[in-house]
């Protein structure tokens, strides 16, 4: 279904992207919206998430549907995204592209990570093992994350210290003030 706000159709990269996705299995009703205001509905039904492009590189990244590109875009406030942020993450599978690289990547990357599967008994050890094992591997911080090194010499301790002085000025961290260093995910 196309709505527009005036008489102007929605743009032809808009119309593309709508057709691509509804060849797709969409979990939950979706609408684009253009730099002038037109939309394509995705899928029938109220959307529950609708996207809009905000400025010209907001419809060409709409117009590839990059996973980075579209974050990168939603950052850069190229588009806007209304909606529930956390259901939209259920459209990440669809974001992957269309290009014959990506599809290779995507069952490549994996098995050159050494994960084809996340084994879920690896998981809650690892994460059930509690703080003993942060404390076994950096004893005088109990960091989860790596430091910063500067050359095969550095140790853990002078990596790990580096990494807080830097990570404290890029914030302007001052005293009194606390950081919660929760990771980068598992396997991330």
């Amino acid at each position: 279904m196309i709505e527009s706000e005036g008489t102007a159709l929605p743009a032809p990269e808009l119309l593309a992207s709508a057709d691509r996705l509804r060849s797709r299995n969409l979990p939950f009703a979706l609408e684009l919206r253009d730099p002038a205001g037109a939309a394509v509905r995705v899928s029938p039904g109220e959307p529950e998430l609708t996207v809009t492009a905000r400025t010209p590189a907001g419809l060409a990244v709409l117009a590839n549907l990059g996973e980075l590109a579209v974050v990168e875009a939603y950052l850069d406030g190229d588009i806007d995204i209304d909606g529930d942020l956390v259901r939209a993450m259920e459209l990440r599978p669809l974001l992957r592209g269309d290009g014959v690289a990506m599809r290779v990547w995507s069952v490549l990357e994996p098995a050159l990570r050494g994960r084809i599967r996340t084994n879920p008994q690896v998981v809650a050890t690892h994460y059930d093992s509690g703080n003993v094992q942060l404390l076994a591997i950096d004893d005088e911080y109990a960091l989860y994350t790596p430091g910063v090194y500067e050359c095969d010499e550095d140790t853990l301790e002078e990596a790990a210290r580096r990494k807080l002085e830097r990570v404290f000025a890029a914030l302007r961290l001052v005293p009194g003030y606390a950081l919660l260093d929760i990771g980068c995910g598992w396997g991330g």
